[in-house]
């Protein structure tokens, strides 16, 4: 029986799906988020990662989903820590000119980014920062490419992960777990962190942690 065909028949994901055929694993989780065989998260799983040139993530992201990527996780790390630096001289510069103490949060909501004010800076500052980010699309592309890369390396790191626990005798049930908690967190959590050293996202090193808790 194929990995396909054990997908279509279990609601859950075996290991083998995870790490063996990662289309397979994809259509799962589909199914498993809303039940109804959409096409939501595999929507989400197109949007996840990208070259340089913002305008090829989709290629390389439908490539890494299938599993047809040869971009290492070094190298997916590198791409991120470049556009963080991107945006973050942007964004610091923006923060300054609007009176925006740092650090503080952008969230994205359907599409729009909303700025979260954790200093207390004067509301006319935050409100003329939202405009700013309201009106510039270029930015906004920006800010979604590196949320993407970020989301990408953490799932790549899982995946990673993953192996070293299977070798380490780890249940395939607790290995799986750990997979789809990743997953879950990655998809929810769409927030960029912006401070005077840089920014990330709340999901930097969110594989990692969840590994060394499984250890």
């Amino acid at each position: 029986m194929t990995s396909a065909t054990i997908v279509q028949i279990n609601s859950r994901p075996t290991l083998i799906d995870y790490l063996n055929d990662p289309t397979a694993a994809d259509k799962a989780f589909k199914k498993l988020s809303d039940g109804t065989g959409s096409t939501k998260l595999q929507a989400e799983l197109n949007q996840l990662t990208g070259r340089l040139d913002d305008n090829q993530i989709s290629t390389i992201s439908a490539d890494i989903a299938a599993g047809d990527s040869n971009l290492s996780l070094n190298k997916l790390k590198n791409m991120r820590d470049f556009y963080e630096h991107r945006v973050a001289e942007e964004l610091q510069e923006l923060a300054s000119q609007h009176g925006v103490n740092l650090p503080v949060n952008i969230t994205n909501n359907d599409g729009s980014w909303t700025v979260d004010d954790l200093t207390g800076s004067e509301q006319a500052g935050i409100t003329k920062l939202q405009n700013y980010l309201n009106r510039d699309e270029r930015l906004s592309k920006q800010l979604e490419t590196l949320a993407q890369l970020s989301s990408t390396v953490e799932l790549n790191q899982a995946r990673e992960n993953a192996n070293a626990l299977k070798k380490q005798d780890v249940s395939d049930e607790a290995i799986v777990d750990y997979l789809q908690t990743t997953r879950d967190t990655v998809f929810t959590e769409k927030t960029l962190h912006i401070s005077r050293d840089g920014v990330t996202s709340n999901t930097l090193n969110l594989a990692n942690k969840l590994y060394d808790a499984l250890k």
